[in-house]
């Protein structure tokens, strides 16, 4: 859709080791793409889409997850996989829910797309990482 503004998405996927040509997919409230990371688990990836968007990479077993709320780098990593089950969590509902749902649940895009709502979301989950 040549409407939908020009998002530039980028970051490593790795579990310590980095995800080498692991498949990732990127799915938005409007707009999709699909890529694979290079041998050092980087990827990126240029689409038209209206934000926020979620990043699922896949290699072998690991599933791992990521939230864009806008163009720029995003890891995905085990650390926000854990953001995506928390921010499921504080909007009561699991993370399947809030992926499967987030592009035609508004009270989701809003607080996905949120940088403030993530980055708290984020630092929450550092800080329960600490106390561990």
């Amino acid at each position: 859709n040549d409407t939908l503004p020009s998002v530039a998405l980028s970051g490593t996927a790795a579990t310590g080791a980095p995800l080498a040509s692991a498949a990732v997919t990127v799915s938005c409230v409007q707009g999709s793409a699909t890529t694979l990371t290079d041998g050092g688990g980087n990827y990126r990836v240029a689409l038209n889409a209206a934000l926020p968007c979620v990043i699922a990479v896949a290699s072998g077993g690991t599933s791992l997850h990521s939230l864009a709320y806008a163009g720029g780098t995003f890891n995905t990593t085990p650390e926000t996989e854990l953001l995506l089950v928390y921010l499921a969590a504080q909007l009561g509902t699991n993370p399947a829910g809030l992926i499967g749902n987030f592009p035609r649940n508004t009270h989701f895009q809003q607080a996905m797309g949120s940088a403030n709502t993530v980055l708290a979301a984020q630092s929450a989950v550092v800080a329960n990482l600490q106390q561990r």
